[in-house]
């Protein structure tokens, strides 16, 4: 697995893509949070994580989604102290 990982990593067709339109979702009584698509006209989208790149791979478009997890280990952390700002 590794090794396809790398393998995609050195691709010299990969396009990042920007992220936008995400929503943030927690988990684990909010120690866990993740950005996630809240694409409502693309399907592929929806529901999948924020950061994802497109790639080619024999003549074919696809696209590689990070399974990207934010942990907040502070036991008085309060989902209100996160703040999002566009780059």
């Amino acid at each position: 697995m590794w090794n396809e990982e790398l393998e995609l990593l050195n691709n010299p067709t990969i396009i990042p893509q920007p992220i936008k339109d995400c929503e943030l979702v927690f988990y684990t009584n909010g120690r866990v949070c993740q950005l996630r698509h809240k694409n409502l006209i693309d399907k592929r989208l929806r529901n999948e994580s924020s950061a994802w790149i497109l790639y080619k791979k024999n003549g074919r478009k696809k696209a590689w989604f990070f399974g990207l997890y934010l942990y907040c280990p502070k036991k008085n952390f309060k989902k209100r102290n996160i703040k999002l700002q566009k780059a």
